[in-house]
This record gives structure tokens, sequence and C-alpha cells, in this order.
């Protein structure tokens, strides 16, 4: 009796337990047909086509389930096979539809080799060879590189050299400034081309600072000819000078016409915040300003003076806000102090003289 209910006991718990896996499986079946993904949205794609996109996120079986496809990318972090990709984001839309949002890694830069073009992201990552030319991506010259392999690092032995290229490319990048060409020659020294415009920025040295001004000058020099000199370039510099190019036809060269640049022709620039100056003379805006001085925001400044905002300040002498202060003397809020005198509010002081309203 003790033996048939033990087998009895194991037969129900097979039972029970073949039930519940069946239970299981259906659930899994239906998950698996009404999750199963049949429309694909895809945005952020700029490089891949949506074909390509879908195909690298959507890979197999699993994540042909739009709740496994939906709970991988949770963290929008891509995996290994897609080093192409910054980041993934996938939205469930409906049990049977998903937007796929990708965040691309940008080209920053390309070197021709062997007739192929090695485009390379801030990283220095070799994203695509290919015969195919983007004009939005300038093309670096000047610098040798081995055998590229795909999704990894460009081949450049002068590790100073790779730092510096993807130091500017990146910088340039970010503040949407695409040159036609930058150049490396064998010291180093660095040259971008925009159309008529050659920048010598020279050494890596101040590399931030000359492009952020070249970004503030670089609105200025649409329609000009010639070279903007930066590579001197250090933490005192005020101005930066362009030559512009002359050209002259003479009857002995009318067929050869010759472009030289000229000292006399050139300018003076500045544009860390986007000003220009000409001659030694700044113009703006808001306001006009003299040659060789200081210029801040719509207001006047004198020569060699500081400048605040908007009021008068004299030779020399700290100025305050909006009140007048003489020299050498300390000066309170809207009244007049004189020389070791105390002056007050609408009163009568000193030597002759009265300091009112």
């Amino acid at each position: 009796m003790a033996k048939d209910r033990k087998k009895n006991r194991k037969g129900e718990k097979r039972k029970i337990g073949l039930i519940t896996a069946g239970i299981l499986l259906i659930i899994f079946l239906i998950l698996l047909a009404v999750f199963h993904v049949r429309t694909v949205e895809v945005t952020g794609n700029v490089y891949l086509t949506e074909e390509e996109v879908t195909e690298t996120v959507i890979n197999d079986v699993l994540t042909s389930n739009s709740l496994y496809l939906a709970w991988k990318y949770r963290n929008s972090q891509p995996d290994s096979s897609m080093p192409f990709f910054s980041a993934v984001d996938v939205i469930m839309l409906s049990p049977s539809s998903v937007r796929i949002q990708v965040y691309e890694k940008a080209r920053v830069g390309y070197i021709n080799k062997d007739g192929q073009n090695i485009y390379f992201d801030k990283t220095g990552c070799v994203l695509e060879c290919t015969q195919e030319e983007n004009e939005n991506i300038p093309e670096v010259v000047g610098v040798e590189i081995g055998t590229p392999v795909l999704y990894e690092t460009i081949p450049i032995e002068n590790q100073d050299v790779l730092e510096a290229m993807l130091e500017l490319t990146q910088m340039l990048s970010e503040r949407n400034l695409i040159p036609d060409l930058i150049s490396f020659d064998e010291e180093s020294n660095m040259t971008l081309t925009f159309a008529e415009v050659t920048v010598q920025l020279g050494q890596a040295d101040y590399l931030e600072e000359k492009i952020t001004n070249l970004a503030g000058i670089y609105p200025h020099m649409e329609g000009m000819s010639g070279t903007l000199r930066m590579e001197n370039f250090n933490s005192d510099t005020t101005r930066i000078r362009f030559q512009k190019k002359e050209e002259t036809a003479t009857a002995a060269d009318a067929q050869n016409e010759t472009e030289t640049e000229s000292e006399t022709n050139s300018i003076d620039m500045y544009g860390s915040d986007g000003t220009y100056y000409d001659d030694g003379t700044y113009y703006d805006d808001s306001g006009y300003y003299g040659d060789g001085t200081y210029y801040g925001d719509g207001s006047y400044y004198g020569d060699g003076t500081y400048y605040g905002d908007g009021s008068y300040y004299g030779d020399g002498t700290y100025y305050g806000d909006g009140s007048y202060y003489g020299d050498g003397t300390y000066y309170g809020d809207g009244s007049y102090y004189g020389d070791g005198t105390y002056y007050g509010d609408g009163s009568y002081y000193g030597d002759g003289t009265y300091y009112g309203y």
C-alpha cells in the first residue's frame, strides 16, 4: 500500500510538471508569435542604410522578439559586433513594431591610402575604407600610415602626429569647421585650406586656443583670399595677421597671372568673440573702438585703459558700477570723494567744489 501511494505521488508530480512545462511552452510560443518584430523604424542613421541597421541590430531569433530586443538595449549599449555605433536605443511601439535609434560614430577625417579613403573617428578608429569621397569630411595629407584594419586604430607610427591629428580633427568637427584639406609637413606643422584661404597653424602648441579664435574669424573670411598667420600664436597673442593675396597681371604675363602675398595689404583679425580688426581698429554692431585698445561690449574705451560694462573709466584708475572715480582715491556708491575729504549726499565739501545730486 505504501509503495503504491509513493508511485501515485510520483506520477502526480510528473503530470503536474508536464502540465506546467506545457503551459510555459504555450506562453513562450504565444510571446514569440505576438511579440515577433514585423515592422522596424530606423532613425539617426547617416552612413548605414535602414536595412543595414536592421540586419545589424536584429540578427537572431531572440532579437526578433520585441520584448527581448527592448530589454537588451535598455542601457543603450551596443554590443561588440557594432563598433561603428556609440549608442543604440530600441523603443517598442507595439508588440510587433519597434523603433531603432542609432548614434553612429562621427567620421572626423580621412587619409587616402593606395586609392582607398580611410575614414576614422575621434579616437582614431578606422570606420570605413572606400573609394568614395565625402565633401563634408576633411582629407588629411602628409601623414604616412600602414595597412589599415577595419575597426582598429589607424596605423601611424609617430604618436605625436597621431595625437595632434586626432585633436585637430575633433576640434574642427565640434566647431563645424570643414576645411578642404588638412596638411602636415615634415616638421609636423599643420596647415588648413578653406577654398582661397590658407590657415597656418604651425605646431600643436595652443591648438585649442588657435581653433577657438579661428571659429570666430572664419565667418569674416568669406570671399577673401590669402593666408591667416597663426603659427606664432601664444597665450599673449591679441591680434592675428591675415595676408591678402594680390593678383597682378602685366602685358608680359597676361596669360600667366601670378598671386603674391603683400604685407601692405595685410590686416589684423581677432576672433575669440567673432570680432574683426582692420588696421588696428575694431568694428562692431554696437560701437566703435580705437587703435590698440581693449574692446568690450558696446562701450567706448580709451587708450590703454580698462573698460567695464557701458561706463566710462579714466586713465589707470579703478572704476565701479556707473560712478566716476578719480586718481588714487576711494569712491563710494554715487558720491564723489576727493583728496582725503569726505563728501556726503548732496552736501558741499572741500576747497571750492560742490558735489551734490
